[in-house]
């Protein structure tokens, strides 16, 4: 629909422009006497002076070169005694061969092995004659296509140019009309694609969540060693949980000297793992150090472990007995940074993070 569009906006290029064909096909010829032109032995003797300057030069074209992909055609034009300098041109029609032309444009120099030849690159071009009978002839001349052309019948479409224009500008509303409600028909097959995929993925994830439930036979456990006595974790845990670097070592009570691992809950703060006597369920618990009910001098919330950003970090929940970090007490929602052999105090109980 697209081409469509742009094939009739060129169809109103062409009308329009069928109207100013006369106009563009239009020869001027002057006399060569009348441009006041830069002679080309000025310029070849002086290029430097000429250089990126705007000139004019007057003579006859000898030879021209057709351009190709890698160099602009050329042209060779002969002055009144002589002299020849190159004409680059860019221009759709060449010049004809044996006729005087005024040309204007700018002189720049090419600088060659063991050489500095000046060329114009043309900006204009217009015929010229040396001879008062010609200019006389030429301006009768257009005088009688003038006279002829005011009993010429003007062309139907030109009397009728204003309707045609209208007619071609309702056609093209139409034509981008259809292309909207074609785009806004394909974006909304899109968007019932997407949705549906959507759909697929989000029933795929309950499946896969009624699987985990199905078979999470959670077990306390523990790492390396024996069963503990102090606390009690868990280790079947999900996809979501994510392993914090290192490990917690117990360096008081009755588990002295043991470590395990912890896995982190994804939060907007971080992976969070928490710490207290309180019991936790669901997939929370498998994020959650539980401490014997002996503690006493543990909260039910005690603290929170957070790892963000390749750090690791201790948040007091406590109020009757704070948190403790390297022997620092904090304060309620206080967070301290855990290095490498700090030492966290809960109560009774003492870690110790390793990595």
């Amino acid at each position: 629909m697209k081409k469509t569009s742009i094939y009739f906006s060129g169809l109103l290029l062409a009308f329009l422009l069928l109207g100013f064909q006369p106009a563009l096909n239009a020869q001027v010829i002057m006399h060569c006497d009348s441009a006041y032109p830069t002679k080309i032995r000025s310029i070849l003797d002086t290029p430097g002076q000429y250089n990126n300057e705007k000139v004019t030069v007057v003579g006859i074209v000898r030879n021209f070169i057709p351009g190709n992909s890698t160099s602009l055609a050329y042209y060779i034009i002969e002055g009144k005694f002589g002299d020849t300098i190159r004409v680059n041109t860019d221009a759709k029609q060449e010049p004809l061969r044996l006729t005087n032309y005024v040309v204007k444009g700018t002189l720049y120099i090419e600088i060659k092995r063991n050489s500095r030849e000046p060329f114009i690159h043309e900006e204009s071009r217009t015929k010229c004659t040396f001879d008062n009978k010609v200019i006389q002839a030429e301006a009768k001349a257009k005088a009688e296509v003038k006279t002829k052309a005011e009993v010429i019948p003007v062309p139907w479409w030109k009397e009728n140019l204003t309707l045609l224009l209208i007619a071609i500008g309702v056609l093209i509303v139409i034509i981008i009309v259809v292309i909207v409600i074609m785009q806004q028909s394909k974006k909304k097959e899109l968007d019932a694609r997407q949705y549906e995929l959507e759909q697929k993925k989000r029933d795929e994830e309950k499946r896969a969540n009624e699987n985990r439930k199905a078979s999470a036979a959670a077990k306390p456990i523990l790492n390396d060693d024996d069963d503990y006595k102090t606390i009690k974790l868990f280790i079947d845990d999900p996809k979501t949980m994510k392993f914090i670097p290192g490990r917690l070592e117990i360096i008081s009570g009755d588990d002295k000297g043991k470590t395990f691992l912890i896995s982190g809950y994804p939060t907007p703060e971080g992976s969070v793992v928490t710490l207290g006597r309180e019991s936790v369920t669901g997939e929370r618990r498998y994020a959650h150090i539980q401490l014997d009910k002996r503690f006493q001098t543990v909260g039910r919330k005690q603290a929170e472990i957070i790892y963000r950003s390749g750090k690791l970090y201790v948040k007091n929940l406590g109020e009757t007995n704070p948190t403790q970090v390297d022997g620092k007490e904090l304060k309620v929602d206080q967070i301290a940074e855990v290095m490498p052999g700090s030492v966290i105090r809960t109560g009774e109980l003492e870690f110790k993070y390793v990595v």
